[in-house]
């Protein structure tokens, strides 16, 4: 059996990087031990509870003034490597991923688990003595959740490490169509007109997400309504976003454990980040639902949609926004909720994006001496 220890480094939420590793630790194949070390009050860490998950408490701590904290850690996730002898320790962050490697230069070669890394944001790769020796000399596989990622990765690896695009998976059971009877009393529960265009984002409230850029261009049309799942900014950050009035049509539900019954509510789902993107595990789980997808072209958001699922813009533009708004209006958006699902499950499978990633631990695992 191949053991491998996954790391998450969030102290508390982490957004997809948590959904990625959490479709990863359930029901896994009998050939494969999956574990996890991650901050006891992290979602991922609560998630394993919950799950029958074995999760070890440990904290990530990366900046020179943590100096103590570091230390502290690294004993914790060396005694776990030199206890539980895993084949592969998977980083999904620089934070634990450098902490894995300081870790494993006190450990003998014997006893060192491969490495694998998978990249999820869109930062740049420095082109640092110190991130080549961390890429190169300690790091046995990465892993990129696009092809743009692996491009960009690729020029600081010069083919050094071996790189695999392997692009996230949802559930297209859960994230699934729902007959317009629901959509119906969906919009009732909510106090939506059912004549009203409605935008959703299950991606998040942060400010790179973009969403104002939407919520500016249709502030003054009342026949649209923009939904935004996610904490809702403090009212002074509003104020200076929208420098006079706050839309009455931006709506912040608030975070929703179940995201579902807003996106059934909904006509076109929304991603309009302005950086650190890459594919987007929220814009994949707004079209397996049936939602076509406006999307801004940064890291491999546009890869999520064709012409027949949905629209591409310029990064933090409303001008862009407002060129492509009628058009969305005109547009037959059931014969584009239909396209957006059927794309949905030719390419956005979680099984496809889990055997995939099993298939890399299989490939990269030590092998073992025979009796």
């Amino acid at each position: 059996m191949i053991s491998i220890l996954i790391t998450n480094f969030h102290p508390i939420s982490g957004g997809g990087h948590a959904t990625y590793i959490k479709s990863l630790v359930c029901d896994t194949p009998d050939d494969l031990s999956i574990e996890v070390a991650s901050p006891a009050t992290s979602l991922v860490f609560s998630f394993c509870a919950q799950n029958r998950v074995t999760c070890h408490p440990v904290n990530f701590p990366g900046k020179l003034k943590e100096l103590i904290m570091i230390l502290r850690n690294l004993i914790k996730l060396r005694r776990l490597v030199l206890t539980k002898s895993f084949d592969i320790i998977h980083c999904n962050g620089s934070p634990d991923h450098r902490l894995a490697m300081l870790t494993l230069l006190t450990v003998r070669e014997a006893s060192k688990p491969k490495v694998l890394f998978t990249k999820h944001n869109s930062f740049p790769v420095k082109n640092s003595i110190f991130t080549k020796w961390r890429y190169i000399s300690h790091t046995d596989s990465v892993i990129t959740v696009c092809s743009e990622q692996e491009k960009q990765i690729q020029t600081v690896l010069s083919g050094k490490t071996p790189i695999r695009t392997i692009s996230n998976g949802v559930c297209l059971t859960r994230f699934r169509p729902v007959p317009s009877k629901r959509k119906a009393e969906l919009r009732s529960q909510f106090e939506i007109s059912h004549d009203c265009l409605v935008f959703v984002s299950c991606a998040g409230s942060s400010i790179h997400k973009g969403w104002q850029y939407l919520a500016k261009v249709a502030a003054h049309d009342a026949s649209i309504l923009v939904i935004v799942l996610g904490n809702k900014p403090p009212q002074n950050k509003l104020e200076e976003i929208f420098a006079s009035e706050i839309p009455n049509n931006l709506w912040f539900p608030g975070n929703q454990d179940d995201v579902r019954p807003y996106l059934w509510a909904a006509d076109v789902g929304f991603v309009l980040s302005t950086s650190v993107e890459t594919i987007s595990f929220a814009c994949r789980e707004m079209m397996a639902t049936g939602l076509p997808a406006l999307v801004s072209d940064v890291g491999c958001l546009a890869q999520n949609v064709d012409q027949g699922s949905g629209w591409v813009v310029i990064p933090g533009s409303s001008n862009s926004i407002g060129e492509v708004l009628p058009i969305i209006k005109r547009a037959n958006l059931e014969k584009m909720q239909i396209a957006a699902r059927q794309r949905a499950e030719r390419l956005f499978d979680v099984q496809t994006f889990r055997n995939q990633t099993y298939n890399v631990y299989r490939n990269l695992a030590p092998t073992r001496p025979q009796d």
